[in-house]
Order: structure tokens, then sequence, then C-alpha cells
């Protein structure tokens, strides 16, 4: 069975050799090479690799194996560390520089991270070695990668059009793992068909038996029997000519019998080969030959001579380093192993690769196939790979390692730092966290410092994911923990509490810190506690003036953001708190402050969420373009991740929707997700939610649905008892409706209860909105004073968008009032101001009215810097300033190829040709 020539795969062959090509030229493939065990992948995938330097390309190359399936991004780091290990430091800093930087805890070179983060820098990785030489990623057996090696590809491969890369995939059809989510994602990305090679003809066969039997003849009568065998499977073909040239059973045309033939064909080889054989079927390909020959107890040189023999009898494809012919050839040989021999050689693998100080996550997979050998390096090791799994936000696999060290020994003996790596871990992957144990390991930890630092990590980790009771409960009991001394720690947690309990019911919160009136004496744990002070108080406590105060003097002129960075939970509570109290360009600094550092960070989270913040001020600000693509990214961000924001970015994204009149999107947009969307904890939240989805049913004119939706959405808000909540005006909406539905004193009710509070606590934008919609209820005569009254006080706010929609309410009145010519100018004024705040909904409104009022509004633009979509916008706004399109992506966590087609758009509706253009269309613009 040694390397036998392609045959019938021109077809095949051709194809791939065009992939390669496109890949030069700059354009992205994949492609998926799917068929039955033996049919000829791996070969193909050989012929490929083989055929990269020719077609100008550098290629990377593994292999999946079920041992390596737990080991995350096991494939994916195989692939890409030979580049990135052996370069040297310039190169390396190069390699890794910008976004790519987030990929350093995979080769042990950062900090401790989430997976997302770690997929993106992979993702800038790849696409730094490609601007150095146009690659080939090629991965045999894809079905047996790793899950987060299989998101990593997906991410790359949704991306891929614009990069010189071509990712060749084969994958085994029937096998179980064939058919998982994930790899459907690869198959649905391949931007051609699939290679399937077919079985071979009988002159396939034939070829094939004339080379593997050269001293025998080849007749009709015995191909035709290989073929009624094999079914032209090359590998039984082979197998079978491998049989008749030993004088043996050539009837062997099944996998299981294949196996049992490559077991009797190693048998037949010196014991020096048959030993490495099986200590490679243990160590995987790529294995370095060194760590197979001690494994195997072999000298160098019997290792190097077993090696030869090995690949002689073509169950080795190559020596160095070591890899197998065929994936049916290492499974074979390490099935056949006794059950203790497989023990033991595992055992001493992890034993090997540890004293080689290799990768942690390797020694403990090989500990965990292992009869655990009862020595004290065994917890270390299980210690260190569940620390560098965690770092690579493998948290899953890290529970695995950290959970089978705790098995070994009793709890009071264990070391502390071990229970609390397994608690964050636990708390990171959306685990139940033992608090009790969490605090027995606390207790054993001497210093002050280090256990205010790891149950506040547990806290905030809790708190990320949405888990908000739980996070309190770890905030709040390091506050008792520091209760007496070391201040500053105590209020920083008791202000992470009161930031986590913000988003729960009342009857959930505890009680509430404050600080003294004395800003100069404000450390980082009372920045912490005036975060949630100041928006605890914008809510309930007039006037909402005083919690801006608050909120400006925790910001602490960026100290806040510097001791907390944007991962923590207070700084966005205190530009939630400037929101609510109507203070918007404060708001606005602050929010963009937070961005920035989220974005320089390199946290993908923690970008989301900051972004999410800042869209909902720039709403407020009436500039939708901005609030739109924030909110996009927010959502593009963590839709699919469960994360508990994702509902918070979906109604902004929808109110956006709405404003520029894609009513129809943003119905997609809900009915997209509403049947599978988790509904959140916090009912401020899910408040929000509905009442974006009743604003837009009341836009439809379904006015049963948006009352019902503004009605779960009143009892969420009654709950959770807040009376001033800036943006999120449930109730002069719900009063809207109910008016609509019939019901018109709940609905006046519902809505002088909002002026009554928008009143008291001195919010002009809440009272202007509430005025407004007050008039909804009145005739044009009385209405009318009630609209002038809201115009008067919104004109002295940076609330343009409810301006313009004040003026347009105007218009309209005084147009049935008979008064034409006053009506135009209203309308006017707000057609303006609706076309500067890109509220494409509301100028098509205004439009009409205008034109009913006999006006002659202008056209909606369709070319011009109008005509942009909000992303549009900015990716033009980034490329005049002069950033390229990879620092654009990097600016907004993109593709290079989402810039490219966003770019292309802009030239074509600026009616431009070249990037040079851009910064004298835009500012002409």
């Amino acid at each position: 069975m040694s390397m036998a020539r392609l045959v019938e795969r021109e077809a095949e062959i051709a194809q791939l050799s065009a992939l390669l090509d496109s890949a030069r030229s700059g354009r992205g493939q994949v492609c998926v090479i799917e068929g039955p065990s033996g049919v000829g992948k791996t070969r193909l995938v050989d012929e490929c690799y083989r055929s990269c330097a020719a077609h100008g390309l550098h290629g990377l190359r593994a292999r999946g194996n079920e041992l390596t399936r737990d080991y995350p991004f096991g494939v994916a780091r195989t692939l890409v560390e030979t580049r990135v290990i052996q370069a040297s430091d310039t190169a390396r800093a190069k390699l890794m520089q910008g976004p790519a930087a987030l990929a350093e805890p995979l080769f042990g070179l950062g900090e401790a991270m989430d997976h997302f983060r770690v997929i993106h820098g992979l993702y800038w990785l790849t696409l730094n070695l490609a601007d150095q030489q146009p690659l080939a990623m090629l991965v045999d057996d894809v079905h047996w990668a790793d899950h987060l090696t299989l998101r990593f590809l997906a991410y790359v491969a949704e991306r891929i059009e614009d990069i010189p890369l071509v990712m060749v995939v084969t994958i085994r059809t029937g096998d179980q793992f064939a058919d998982s989510q994930l790899v459907s994602h690869l198959w649905d990305a391949a931007t051609g068909p699939s290679i399937r090679p077919a079985e071979l003809s009988e002159n396939g066969v034939a070829m094939l038996l004339t080379d593997a039997l050269p001293d025998r003849q080849i007749d009709a009568s015995l191909v035709r029997a290989v073929v009624s065998e094999s079914g032209g499977n090359p590998l039984y073909v082979l197998a079978m000519a491998d049989a008749l040239s030993k004088g043996a059973d050539p009837k062997i045309a099944t996998p299981e019998s294949v196996r049992r033939h490559i077991v009797l064909r190693m048998a037949r080889l010196d014991r020096a080969a048959r030993d490495l054989a099986r200590a490679a079927s243990v160590l995987c390909d790529g294995a370095a030959p060194r760590d197979v020959v001690r494994l195997a107890g072999l000298s160098t040189d019997e290792g190097i001579v077993a090696a030869e023999e090995l690949v002689a009898a073509g169950l080795f494809a190559s020596a160095d380093p070591i890899t197998f012919a065929h994936g049916i050839t290492r499974a074979a040989i390490y099935n056949s192993l006794e059950p203790a021999e497989r023990l033991q050689l595992h055992a001493h693998a992890a034993k090997l690769l540890a004293a080689g100080a290799r990768d942690p996550e390797a020694v403990a997979e090989h500990l965990l196939k292992s009869n655990m050998p009862d020595e004290a390096w065994t917890l270390a090791a299980l210690h260190d790979a569940g620390r560098a799994a965690a770092r690579k936000g493998a948290h899953d696999s890290a529970i695995r390692y950290l959970q089978r060290a705790v098995d070994l020994l009793a709890v009071e003996k264990l070391p502390a730092r071990l229970l609390i790596d397994l608690g964050l871990a636990e708390a990171a992957a959306g685990k139940p966290t033992s608090l009790a144990r969490f605090e027995h390991a606390l207790g054993l930890v001497n210093n002050h410092q280090e256990r205010a630092d790891a149950l506040y990590s547990l806290g905030q980790t809790l708190f990320r994911f949405g888990r908000y009771a739980e996070a309190s409960k770890a905030f709040r009991r390091g506050a008792e923990l520091f209760r007496d001394g070391q201040q500053q720690i105590r209020r920083r947690f008791e202000g992470a509490a009161s930031g986590a309990e913000y988003h729960l019911s009342a009857t959930q919160r505890g009680p509430s810190s404050t600080v003294d009136e004395h800003p100069e004496r404000d450390g980082p744990g009372d920045r912490a506690v005036l975060a949630f002070q100041a928006l605890r108080d914008a809510m309930t406590t007039p006037p909402a003036d005083r919690a801006g105060d608050l909120a400006v003097r925790a910001l602490g002129n960026g100290a806040l953001l510097a001791e907390q960075t944007s991962e923590g939970p207070s700084v966005n509570l205190a530009v939630l708190a400037l929101l609510h109290a109507g203070r918007l360009v404060e708001a606005h600094e602050a929010a963009d402050a937070t961005v920035r550092d989220a974005r320089e960070r390199g946290g993908v989270l923690a970008h989301a969420e900051a972004s999410l913040v800042r869209a909902l001020v720039l709403y407020e600000r009436g500039n939708i373009p901005d609030a739109a693509a924030d909110a996009q990214v927010a959502w593009e961000a963590i839709s699919a991740r469960s994360h508990v924001h994702a509902n918070g970015a979906m109604a902004t994204l929808a109110n956006c929707m709405i404003e520029r009149g894609e009513l129809d999107e943003a119905a997609g947009l809900f009915d997209g997700v509403w049947k599978e969307r988790r509904p959140s904890d916090a009912p401020i939240i899910e408040a929000y939610v509905h009442t974006a989805r009743g604003l837009l049913h009341l836009r439809r004119g379904d006015i049963a649905a948006g009352r019902a939706d503004l009605t779960v959405a009143e009892q969420a808000m009654r709950t959770y008892g807040a009376l001033n909540l800036g943006p999120f005006r449930w109730r002069s909406l719900a009063g809207v409706a109910a008016y609509l539905a019939g019901d018109e004193q709940s609905g006046r009710e519902l809505i002088e209860e909002e002026i009554r509070l928008a009143q008291l606590f001195g919010v002009p934008i809440s009272l202007g909105i509430a005025l407004r919609r007050r008039a909804f209820t009145e005739k044009d005569d009385a209405a009318l004073p009630t609209l002038q009254q809201a115009l008067a006080i919104l004109s002295e706010t940076e609330a343009k968008l409810e301006l313009a929609r004040t003026h347009w309410r105007i218009g309209c009145s005084l147009r049935r009032t008979g008064l034409r010519v006053q009506a135009r100018t209203h309308l006017g004024v707000g057609l303006d101001l609706a076309h500067r705040c890109g509220a494409m909904g509301l100028e098509a409104d205004i439009r009409d009215e205008l034109a009913a009022a006999g006006g002659r509004p202008r056209r909606p633009a369709v070319t011009g810097i109008e005509s942009l979509t909000p992303t549009e916008l900015r990716v033009a706004r980034f490329a005049a300033m002069g950033l390229s399109n990879n620092k654009i992506a990097e600016q907004i966590f993109v593709s290079r190829n989402t810039i490219s087609w966003h770019l292309r758009n802009v030239y074509r509706k600026l009616q431009i040709e070249s990037r040079d253009q851009l910064p004298l269309a835009v500012r002409a613009n």
C-alpha cells in the first residue's frame, strides 16, 4: 500500500488548480472535498499541498482526528503555529500586529481572553499571513476538528471573498460528526460545487493493479473481481493488491477488513517499526520525531531506520514530521492497542510532553486518556492546561481539565487557586458555580488583594453573561469580606453589586451605598458606587440633573474608565445615567471614550456593549445613521451568542429601522428571532424590546398588537420600579396605543403620568415628547397650543429628531385648520431636520404632508451622501480620513471584504471611481 499515483482524478486536480490560481489573484475560495472513506480525499489534499509552491502559494496543512476533538483550537494551532513560533521576533511582531494580537493566548503569549476574541485574532493573523504570501489552508477530516477550530474556519470562510486564500477541507460522508451544525457552515460557505471523487472505473482499477503488481499479469477477470469486491474504492483496491502480492486472501474490501489488513501488514515489520507506529498513533499526525522515538523507547538511530521502514511500507506519508498515510491507517493501529497498553502509552506521552514544556492542553488530553498517574506533576499539569484553555476562551475544556484535577484529591488538600480557576471557568461557560466552594478557596488565600481580585473576577464574569442575580451575590459577598477596613475595595464591590441589580426587579435589589460630598476624596471604589448611585437617582429621585452631576463625578474625567476599563460595568452605567438625565453631549463624549477603549483592547463583547450604549445616546440625539451603525455592530457581535444584551441591540436596531422607514425590515428582524429568543431576566431590557415592537405595530397600523406589546412593557416596568427612563418612554406611547384602541381615559392617564414625572424630574426631552403625545388626544384648536409648548421645550434640547417630529405635527394641525402658509413653514423646517437626522420614514411623511399643504418637497436622494446606509456612511468617512480597509475593519470589528463591499456601494452612490475622490466627495456633501 505504498503511495500510488492518482488515476481518474484529472478533473478534480484541475478544479483545485483553478482554486489555487484564484487565491493567487486575490479572490478567496472555499472548497469541500466530500466522499466515503478511502475514495481519495486525502490524496487530493496531498496533491494540492504539493502544488502550492508552483502556484505561488504557501500551504498550511492540518488533519483532524478523533483523539483531538476535545483539544481547543488544536487543528487551528497546527495550521499556523509553525509560521508563528519559528518566526524571528521581528517577523512574529509583524504577524501579530493589530487585532492579530488577540490570538496570542493560543501560543502562550498573551493574557486571558474569551474565545470570540481569539477567533477574531486568528482571522487577522490569517490576513497578515496572506498579505505576505497567498495561502492555501488545507484541513483533512475537518469533521473531526475541535469545535473552536470549526468556528474559526467558518469565521474565515464567511469573510474569504477578498482574501488571497483558498480553504480546502475534506469531509467523510456518513461520519456521525459530518452532520454537525458547525461543519454545515463550511458546506454553506463553499464558493463552488463540492469535489466528490468518484469510484474508479475498470480502467482505473486496472491501472492501480498494474502499478501495484508489476510482476503479475493483470487480466480482465482479475480486474472485474477486484471491482466487484472493492466497488472501485482506491484504498480498498490497493489493500487487495497488497494482499495479492503477499499471497493473502484478497477479499478484504470492507472498512473493517482493511483495518485488520493494516494491522497484519504492520505485524510483518521489524519490532522497532511496530513500536514507532504504535507510539505515533498515540501522539497523532504532526508529532515531532524525537517525541515519537522517545515514546517508543528507541534510540535516535533506531527511530530513523524504523520511520524509513514505515514510509516504505506505505503506513507513514512522512517521517518528519511524522504523518500517517491515511487517517484509517492511524486509527487501525491505535485501535489495535490493548487497553492497558493504550492507557500506559498515553500516560507516558503526557509525562514526556510535560517534561519538554509542550502545550499544556496536549499534556492534559493524554492524561485524560490514561490511567492518571498518581504523581505530583499530574495535578499541576491539569491545572496548567485549565488555565491555558481559559486564556483562549475555551472554558468548557478548561472545566474538563480543572474538574479532573479537583477529582484527584480531597477538597481540603486542593490548592486554592485551582478551585478559584474552576469557579471562574464555570461562570464564563454559563455553568452553575458553587459560590460556597469559591469562598472556601478564597479563605485559603492570605493576600487581601488576590482574594478581592478573584471574587471580583467571578462577579464580573457572571455580569458579562447576564447572570445578574448570581453576579450580585458574588459582589455582595465581596463587600462583606471587606467590611472591616479596605474601604475602597468594599465600595468597588458595592458599586458592582448595585450595577448588577440595576437589571433586576426592585424586590431583588440589595441595599444601595452612597458616598460623601467630598469629590476630592473619591477613590476607585467611590467612583464605582457613584456610577450606580447616579443611575439609580436618575431613574428614581428627582431632579435628574443632580443625578447627572453624580455621573460626571463618577466618570472622574476619565478616571473610572482608566480604573475599570470598558470591561467593567460601571462606565456604561454612568453613561446611562447621563442619558436618563438628558445630558446628551456629556453622555456622547463618555460613550465615545468607552467604545474607543474597547476597540483598542480588542474586547469584542465590551465593544458591542459600549456600541449599544452609544447607539442609545445617538438615537436620543436624533443621529439615526450612526445609531443604526452602532446598533448593527452590537447586534452582529452578540445576536448569535445568547448574550443578554442581544435583546437590547435588536430593539435599538429595530427603532432605527423604523425611523428610516424600513418597517418590513424591522418586522423581519423581530420575526427572525422571536420564537427562539431567550427572554431577558432584566425587566428593563424586556420592557425596551416590547416597547420597540409595540412602536412598530403602531406604525404599521396594528393597534391591538401594539397595545399588547406595550402592556407587557408596562407590567415589566411597573415591576422594575423606575419613574424616569429617558429614551424608554413607554407610558406616553402606551397611552397613545390605548387611546387609538378606544380606551381614551386610560390613554390620557398614562400620558398625563409621564408629563407629571417629566416635570418632576426636570427632563425637557421627556416633557416635550409627552406633551406632543398629549396633543394627539386633543382637537386641533386645543392641540396647537400644546404642540407649540412642546416645540418651545424641545427647541432647547439636543433631541433634533423629536424636534422635527413636533414641527411635523404642528404643520399637520395648521394645514387642517386652513393655515397652509404657516403649515408649510413648520413642515419645511421639519423636513430639513428629519433629513439631517437620517429619519427617512419621517422625511417621507413630512414630504406627503408638505405636498398636501401646497408645497413642493424635494425628492428623496438615490445618489449622493444622503443615499448611503448608516454603515456605508461610516465606512466612507473612515476611508476619506485615509484609513486603509484593514484599519477600517479593525475599527468596527468586521471583515475586510465587508469593507470592500461597502466601499463599492459608496463609489456607486457617490458616482466616483476611486478612493482618491472620497475626501472631496464627502466634504462636498
